[in-house]
């Protein structure tokens, strides 16, 4: 996940990666409660077919927007999300499906 943070009071672009080891997102939504908490919907490869699956991650505790002295040095240095939870899609169809459309 590359993030991008325009410091329009120095005009400094700050980038920022972080790794999503799970696999190959194709939705993301920010918590609207906290900033560091987000959702992803991603495929990845199980016996050898595509499977649709969705997940709650924490930032790391030391990754700050902007937080950074030299723009660009995050991106050589790419930090993991936190796994909160996988969600289940047991009671519903597809879990990726209900965090899609703003169900979670």
């Amino acid at each position: 996940i590359h993030i991008i943070d325009f410091d329009d009071e120095n005009n400094i672009i700050n980038k920022n990666v972080l790794l999503h080891q799970a696999g190959e997102i194709w939705h993301i939504a920010a918590s609207p409660a906290d900033k560091a908490v987000i959702t992803t919907c991603y495929n990845k490869t199980s016996d050898s077919r595509v499977v649709s699956c969705a997940a709650v991650w924490r930032m790391p505790s030391d990754w700050d927007s902007g937080s950074h002295e030299s723009p660009g040095d995050s991106a050589h240095n790419p930090q993991t999300l936190e796994l909160l939870c996988h969600l289940d899609d047991s009671a519903h169809r597809n879990a990726a499906w209900v965090v899609r459309c703003g169900v979670i």
